[in-house]
Order: C-alpha cells, then structure tokens, then sequence
C-alpha cells in the first residue's frame, strides 16, 4: 500500500477540484492590453454608456473610470484617485502594469461579470420536427 507524504510542498499548476460554472461578460484585461500604447501617452476614459467624453465604451461596466500619467505613476480615477506604479516596455505599458491594473479594478468590483449557472437553452432544430407531406 503506498503512504501519503504530507510533507510535500510542491504546488500543481491545475485546480484539483474542477468546476463547471462559467462566466460571461467583457474581459478587462484583454481590452487594456489592447490599449498599452494609447494609455502612456494620452488620458483614456471608460464608461459603461455612451457619452460624449468617453473614448472607450464597456457595457458591464458598474461606473465610468479614467487612466491617465502623471510623475512617473499611472494615475486611475475610479471614484478616488489612486498611484499606480508603470514599466515601461517597448514604448507601451508593460504587462505587469496592466495586471496591477487589472487586480485592482477586479478588487473594487468595477465590472460586472455574471456566473453562468445553466447554459442558455439550444434553438430547435428544425430537422427532427415531422413534416407533412400534401399531395
């Protein structure tokens, strides 16, 4: 019979437990990494509707918030302002910015991404109804 060792502490890349639920909604991460180049250099604002000063529209959004540089700091207004520290890499934001970033709009609950517990229901499939056939 093979023993545990409970000394062990190595950590596994995987979950051990695997669920299925799922979330749906926009992705911050995937839209700020888009936008690494236009955040250095210019003040980018984001909303969840539709306004004249916006310049990037995200509908899940819960509040409108603004990045923008200033002394060396990524300065993000989200209902306070807040430093966060930049790299710079390639004349663009480095990733890890964009993960601190990242982190910290998750933190504040800024968007509103949904659990998915039941998948939506599948359109009939029009082939297995029986059909009448007229003369």
């Amino acid at each position: 019979m093979s023993e545990i060792n409970t000394n062990d502490t190595t950590l596994t890349d995987e979950s051990a437990v695997s669920l299925p639920f799922r979330t749906y909604g926009i992705d911050l991460r995937v839209i700020l990494l888009a936008l690494r180049y236009e955040m250095l250099h210019q003040k980018v604002i984001f909303s969840p509707n539709h306004t004249h000063i916006s310049d990037v529209i995200i509908p899940t959004l819960r509040y409108k918030f603004s990045t923008y540089i200033k002394d060396g700091n990524l300065i993000l207004t989200a209902r306070r302002k807040v430093k966060l520290p930049i790299e710079i890499e390639d004349g663009m934001l480095s990733v890890r910015t964009i993960d601190i970033l990242v982190a910290y709009l998750e933190k504040i609950k800024i968007n509103k991404a949904k659990l998915a517990l039941f998948s939506k229901p599948s359109r009939i499939d029009r082939s297995d109804i029986p059909t009448l056939e007229f003369l």
